[in-house]
C-alpha cells in the first residue's frame, strides 16, 4: 500500500470514530486495529528517512490523541469536545504533511491544539501524604479522603481498561476470552511492586521516589502489582481500620488504572482470587476474604466492592516485560511446571479459579532451580520477579532463597526475585526495558544506574515487628 492510501485509509478512519454519537467498546478494538495495520507501518517507513522523521512524529502524535479520545470519551463527557478538535488539528497537520494539496488546499490550516504533555505536580499534604494531580485534571486523594473522592464512575472506568489490552498484547485464550498474560514490550521502563497488603503509605512513598508518580503519567514506565494489595498483614488483621486501607489500596491502584489504562498492570494474587472463586484465603484462624467483603461492602456500599471484585476477576495473573536481549516475567508467587510455557500462562483460567495450575502461581512456593530454569525457557524468559513470601531469614532458611534485605527482597539461585511492600521497611523494582539484562538477576540496573531494588524506610519509621502468630503468611 502506498503512503498516501495508507494516511487517508487512517484519516477516513478516525472521521468515522469522530462522528459516531453513543460509545462503544468496538472503538478500542477498532484503534488498535488502526495502529496495527495503518499507524506502525507507515511510521516505521516514515522514521528510514531522516527528512521525515518530523512527519512520523506528527502521525504518532496522532493516533495518541485517538486513542486518548476513545479512552476518555465515556469517563470525561465535559472534555469530548476538546479532545475532538485535539483529534482534528493533529489530523490536519499530517494532512498537510503527507497528502498532496488540491486546489482548493490554499488556505492555511492550523492546529487547534498543541499535543497535550501530561506534567504532574506532587505536593505533600499536612499528614505528610503524597497528593498529586495532572493537566488533565487527575486526582488521587490522600488515603483520608479517597473513599469518598473516588466515584463509581472512576472504578468503572478501572474495571473497563482490565479488558481493552490489542489481542498482540494480552492474547486470547483457547475460549476466546483474554488471557492470564500479557506482553509489554514498550516503554522505558518497569516499576514492579510486590505485596502490599493494605499499606497505602508504602504505595504513597513508591508513587513519589525517583519521578516513578510523573514517569507514569507521561508514559515513559510502566506500574505492575503483583498482588495481594489486599488483607492487612498479620500485626493488623484483627483491626477494623486496617481493612479500611486495605480497600483504599485498591481504590488508588483501580484509579491508576483509569487514568493510564495502558502502563499500569495488576496481576492477581491469592487473596484476591479468594474474593473471584478461588480457595479461601486468610491466616491462621482468620478468615480475611469474609473480613474484607464485610468490611469493604459496609464501607464503601455492596456494588463498590463487586466492582472491586470484577476488577480481580478481569486482571491477569502474569506479565512478560521485554529488554533488548530476554525478557523478565511477573507473576504472584512461583513458576510451576503445570504451567510450562506461554501459551498455558495464556489459557491458565480455562480451568477456572481452582485450576491447578492457577494455585500454584498464587500459592506455591517451589524454589527449585531445576523448575525455575525449565520454565523460564518454556515461557520465553529469563528471570522472575514475584512477591507473595515474606522475604525474612526463617523463611530463607525453610524455602532455600537468599536475603538482600530483610523483610523486602530476596533472590533465588541468582534467577527470582521476591519482593514484599507490607512492612515498615519495604520495597520495589524497577526493569531497565532499554538496556540488556545481566547475567545475574541480582546485578540488575535502574536506568539511572543504581541497583534495581529499592529498600525505602521512611525517616521516624521503627523496623516491621514479628506476626503476633505464625500463620498463613502470603
Amino acid at each position: 500500500m502506498k503512503l498516501a492510501d495508507a494516511v487517508n485509509d487512517l484519516l477516513e478512519r478516525i472521521t468515522e470514530i469522530l462522528e459516531e454519537g453513543e460509545y462503544s467498546d468496538h472503538m478500542l478494538e477498532r484503534v488498535y486495529r488502526m495502529k496495527e495495520e495503518l499507524v506502525t507501518p507507515s511510521v516505521r517507513a516514515l522514521k528510514a528517512r531522516p527528512q521525515f522523521a518530523a512527519s512520523a512524529d506528527a502521525l504518532a502524535a496522532l493516533f495518541s490523541a485517538v486513542e486518548e479520545y476513545v479512552v476518555c470519551y465515556p469517563r470525561e463527557p465535559e472534555r469530548r469536545e476538546e479532545r475532538r478538535l485535539h483529534v482534528e488539528g493533529l489530523k490536519s497537520r499530517v494532512r498537510r504533511d503527507l497528502l498532496p494539496k488540491s486546489d482548493h488546499e490554499a488556505e492555511v490550516e492550523q492546529l487547534v491544539d498543541e499535543i497535550r504533555k501530561w506534567q504532574v505536580k506532587t505536593s505533600l499534604d499536612a499528614n505528610g501524604r503524597l497528593v498529586y494531580s495532572t493537566v488533565g485534571g487527575a486526582v488521587v486523594p490522600p488515603r483520608y479522603l479517597i473513599g469518598t473522592q473516588v466515584g463509581i464512575s472512576v472504578i468503572e472506568q478501572a474495571v473497563k481498561a482490565q479488558r481493552p489490552y490489542a489481542d498482540k498484547v494480552r492474547p486470547r485464550d483457547s475460549r476466546g476470552e483474554p488471557g492470564g498474560l500479557i506482553l509489554i514490550e514498550e516503554g522505558e521502563r518497569a516499576i514492579v511492586v510486590g505485596d502490599l497488603h493494605g499499606r497505602y503509605d508504602n504505595l504513597e512513598y513508591i508513587l513519589k521516589d525517583r519521578n516513578n508518580l510523573q514517569d507514569v503519567v507521561s508514559g515513559k514506565a510502566h506500574l505492575i502489582f503483583c498482588g495481594d494489595a489486599v488483607h492487612p498483614r498479620s500485626s493488623a488483621m484483627e483491626r477494623p481500620e486496617a481493612y479500611e486501607d486495605s480497600f483504599c489500596v485498591m481504590l488508588l491502584i483501580m484509579t491508576l488504572k483509569a487514568e493510564n489504562p495502558f502502563n499500569v498492570h495488576y496481576l492477581i494474587g491469592n487473596h484476591d482470587n479468594a474474593h473471584v472463586g478461588g480457595p479461601p484465603s486468610g491466616r491462621g484462624q482468620v478468615q480475611q476474604d469474609k473480613m474484607f467483603k464485610k468490611f469493604a461492602s459496609e464501607k464503601f456500599g455492596a456494588s463498590v466492592f463487586e466492582h472491586y471484585c470484577e476488577f480481580v476477576a478481569n486482571s491477569p495473573v502474569a506479565a512478560r516485560v521485554k529488554t533488548p536481549n530476554g525478557c523478565v516475567l511477573l507473576v504472584h508467587a512461583c513458576l510451576t511446571p503445570r504451567a510450562p510455557d506461554a501459551q498455558a500462562l495464556i489459557n491458565i483460567f480455562s480451568e477456572g479459579r481452582t485450576g491447578q495450575a492457577l494455585q500454584d502461581l498464587l500459592w506455591s512456593r517451589n524454589y527449585e532451580r531445576g523448575m525455575i530454569e525449565k520454565c523460564l525457557a518454556g515461557v520465553g524468559a529469563r528471570f522472575v520477579i514475584s512477591g507473595h513470601t515474606s522475604p525474612k531469614a526463617s523463611r530463607a532458611e525453610r524455602y532455600g532463597f537468599n536475603i538482600i534485605a530483610n523483610n523486602v527482597v530476596a533472590h533465588v539461585h541468582d534467577l527470582q526475585i521476591i519482593l514484599s511492600a507490607q512492612g515498615n521497611s519495604f520495597g520495589y523494582a524497577v526493569i531497565d526495558m532499554t538496556h540488556p539484562l545481566p547475567d545475574k538477576i541480582t546485578d540488575m540496573t535502574a536506568p539511572d544506574g543504581r541497583p534495581a531494588f529499592r529498600v525505602l524506610q521512611p525517616k521516624g519509621t521503627a523496623p516491621p515487628k514479628p506476626p503476633a502468630e505464625p500463620g498463613n503468611e502470603g
